[in-house]
């Protein structure tokens, strides 16, 4: 086996073995397995650090606010819920949402990072009323990330949008979308606010 290959194997089952045995800390400084520097980038690339901890305060239950807008005027709004958990040793957050879109049960999950490869937050969802897996990927200035992607759409095709996370204190913060649609330029489509639920 290629010498080249086989460290990065090695680095890789190291990597996973620890993961399942260990959470990490923000400061540790990860160990090298035989001084190799493929292993070592790899467990660097590996570790939570700054950007993870800064997305700690979406930790917990919240009240969401919803409004959302299918067209020009008023928007519909409703109520929902939504709890967020650490994942994988404090890498990632895990989203469960619960509310309703147009009268009906709607429920999603999300799941948010921050790639140090990329040096990028990245972001997934799924609900109950499509098929289609949301991604999106971005920067952070300050306390706001914005993400960007493509959603596709039945009958609209490929429709580039923008999501926002604005953070107003530990305790609220807002998520806005805003879609590109066509001849129509960008246009807001939803603003969730979310409020820590006492």
């Amino acid at each position: 086996m290629n010498v080249r290959i086989r460290s990065l194997l090695t680095a890789l089952l190291v990597i996973g073995v620890a993961a399942c045995f260990a959470v990490p800390a923000f400061t540790e400084e990860p160990e090298a397995p035989h001084g190799d520097p493929m292993a070592k980038a790899m467990a660097e690339a590996g570790q939570p650090g700054p950007d993870h901890a800064w997305m700690g305060f979406m930790v917990g239950s919240w009240n969401v606010a919803t409004k959302m807008w299918m067209g020009p005027g008023e928007p519909q709004t409703s109520e929902a819920r939504m709890e967020t958990r650490w994942h994988m040793g404090r890498r990632f957050l895990r989203s469960e949402y619960s509310g309703e879109l147009s009268g009906q049960d709607f429920r999603g999950e999300a799941t948010m990072g921050f790639d140090n490869t990329t040096q990028q937050y990245k972001t997934v969802w799924i609900d109950n009323m499509s098929t289609h897996i949301l991604r999106g990927e971005g920067t952070r200035e300050g306390g706001v990330i914005t993400v960007t992607g493509t959603n596709h759409m039945p009958t609209m095709g490929a429709i580039p949008f923008r999501t926002v996370y604005t953070k107003k204190s530990d305790d609220e913060y807002v998520m806005e979308d805003f879609w590109t649609m066509q001849g129509m330029g960008e246009m807001k489509t939803m603003e969730l606010t979310f409020t820590r639920a006492k």
